[in-house]
């Protein structure tokens, strides 16, 4: 055999391990989790039921300054393979302000942004202000500064699998 044939061998090779590593098989595409968001919004209202006042979620056709609105983002894996540290972030919708402790999601870890979403933090979410001596001091910042929730889904979702976080705003 020539020099040139053993050449040409290990650079098909090297074109085939390239191949392998730059376009992974298709298989391992198909294979990944994919979660599928949904986000549903209801409005609480207060309505007697046996003498007693009770509060129910209805669908929402409209809204008036001062109601409280129920988000719900419900994750779905569509995927084949189980999915692992599911990130869901929501914005706090514009006119509205976040109910502070409504944020709810089972088996996920919730935090918080008044940045737009760059940073996030759990609560009571602090920021520096500066007092009139020019010292920084730590302040809770207060619900109409939030802009961003984010839940971090610790358990393992299954294909075909779901669930649903969510939280409370009030209109403005």
């Amino acid at each position: 055999m020539s020099r040139k044939g053993i050449g040409q061998g290990r650079f098909f090779d090297l074109c085939f391990l390239l191949i392998l590593f730059c376009f992974p098989w298709s298989a391992s595409a198909e294979e990944a989790p994919r979660i599928a968001l949904s986000t549903g919004v209801e409005k609480e209202v207060v309505v007697e039921k046996d003498g007693r006042q009770v509060t129910e979620r209805i669908p929402l056709d409209k809204a008036s300054p001062g109601e409280i609105l129920v988000y719900t983002i419900t994750y779905n894996n569509e995927g084949k393979t189980v999915a692992k540290d599911i990130l869901v972030t929501d914005p706090i919708p514009t006119g509205t302000i976040y109910v502070l402790d409504s944020a709810e999601g089972k088996d996920a870890q919730i935090t918080f942004s008044i940045d737009g979403g760059r940073t996030y933090s759990k609560p009571p979410v602090k920021y520096k202000t500066k007092r009139q001596d020019g010292r920084e001091e730590e302040t809770e910042a207060p619900a109409a500064l939030y802009t961003h929730v984010k839940w971090v889904i610790a358990k393992n979702i299954s294909p075909e699998q779901s669930g649903a976080v969510s939280f409370k705003v009030r209109i403005k």
